[in-house]
């Protein structure tokens, strides 16, 4: 896979340098704008091919793809980790080497944590781990996509191709962290695709390298499964997730406020006829009047 490493290098420095040069795009849509997007779409409003890839400074992309609070709140733990698999910003994680020379997958981790809220919020949930176990499980590939070697034929190969590496790391770092339940699905998990990874010549081991797992179970217990952030950063991001949930609505409120408003509008429409036929009668009148004058001069 030397020539997926590649690609994977030229990706960042193209979108790094692309991305500097085009920040101040004159055409390019707000942060404000593109989360706001978000509520209609659903999805990324950054990615590779989409109209925006490019416009924007790193951090005003980073930020752009991390969805309001409200609807990351409110989304299912499985979307969440389906869209954690489609990250743009994915192609990254076989840029990071340690001293060994080897991808050192512990760096693309801790920025997930920092910077992707989705990832963060997987982490923090009860289900999370599990949702993104069982998305890996269902990639859809076998040992024949890498046979043909699939993944360098297209660009959505690509981005599975590295979806498929990031699940295979992901169980291999956060294995420490799960319940007894969710290592039970991980040890189904690595079975299956260790089945397929044997098969296949082109699963490199610096990618696909997944071995039996000894859970931890020692921050199961945690607020957040967070293991590369410090405690500061923790604490930072908690404070930031604790005020965007203080300041959204709860359902009652919601319910009140549309109730409010309803009611408003319904006063405000007798209100409307009264002033209206007020306004009638007094032309009529004035009309009388004006007629009843003239018609004294002529007699």
């Amino acid at each position: 896979m030397v020539k997926t490493k590649w690609k994977s290098i030229t990706f960042v420095l193209v979108f790094f340098f692309a991305a500097l040069m085009n920040s101040l795009s004159a055409d390019a849509a707000t942060v404000d704008e593109l989360k706001s997007n978000w509520n209609v779409t659903r999805y990324y409003p950054i990615y590779e091919g989409s109209p925006e890839w490019q416009k924007h400074s790193m951090e005003d992309t980073l930020e752009a793809n991390n969805p309001p609070y409200e609807l990351l709140f409110d989304m299912s733990s499985a979307e969440l980790a389906t869209l954690l698999f489609e990250y743009p910003a994915m192609p990254q994680m076989t840029t990071y080497y340690g001293e060994d020379g080897g991808v050192d997958y512990t760096q693309f981790c801790m920025f997930l944590e920092l910077k992707s809220d989705i990832f963060y919020e997987l982490l923090r949930r009860e289900d999370g781990m599990t949702a993104i176990l069982t998305t890996y499980q269902n990639s859809g590939v076998d040992a024949q996509w890498f046979a043909d070697e699939v993944y360098d034929q297209s660009d959505a190969d690509q981005r599975k191709w590295y979806a498929e590496v990031f699940g295979s790391q992901f169980i291999r770092m956060y294995a420490k962290v799960f319940t007894e339940e969710e290592a039970a699905l991980a040890k189904h998990v690595i079975q299956e695709k260790n089945e397929i990874y044997s098969k296949a010549d082109h699963a490199s081991p610096e990618y696909f390298a997944i071995s039996d797992i000894e859970n931890g179970d020692s921050h199961s217990n945690a607020q957040v499964r967070a293991l590369f952030l410090s405690q500061d950063q923790i604490a930072e991001r908690e404070a930031a997730f604790r005020e965007a949930a203080a300041s959204i609505p709860s359902e009652e409120e919601s319910r009140e406020e549309e109730v409010i408003a309803e009611t408003s509008g319904k006063s405000k429409k007798p209100i409307g006829f009264i002033v209206s036929g007020c306004i009638f009668a007094a032309a009529v009148l004035t009309l009388g009047v004006v007629w009843l004058r003239r018609k004294k001069r002529t007699s």
